[in-house]
């Protein structure tokens, strides 16, 4: 999937030449950080000073493309993902270097 972040500081004309595209298979936004999970870069953390110009902070990969992310939560300082290699717990204490702190064996996750 794709995300796209368009100007809409004008409802009635919204600005869509000036969007940002993002590859995205699942997304959250908690605070200003905009969290993406995209299959082969696994996840991307986004700060959003000025929403239509995402600054890429960290990201996170564990060298396993998995083909599909089903869903993606927050809680407290904890980042949760779930897809086709089970479920991992990201610790986002430090936002733009997560650390794994769990993970569940193989197999599909499809809802948190």
């Amino acid at each position: 999937g794709l995300l796209r972040i368009i100007d809409v500081s004008d409802p009635q004309h919204p600005n869509p030449e000036n969007a940002t595209n993002i590859p995205a298979q699942a997304i959250v936004i908690k605070d200003s950080h905009l969290y993406t999970l995209q299959g082969e870069t696994g996840l991307q953390i986004f700060d959003l000073p000025v929403p239509a110009i995402p600054l890429l902070l960290g990201s996170y990969n564990d060298g396993v493309a998995y083909a599909s992310f089903y869903r993606l939560a927050t809680q407290n300082s904890y980042l949760y993902t779930s897809s086709g290699g089970g479920m991992q717990v990201l610790d986002l204490s430090k936002t733009a270097i997560p650390l794994l702190s769990a993970i569940t064996v193989n197999g599909e996750l499809f809802a948190l």
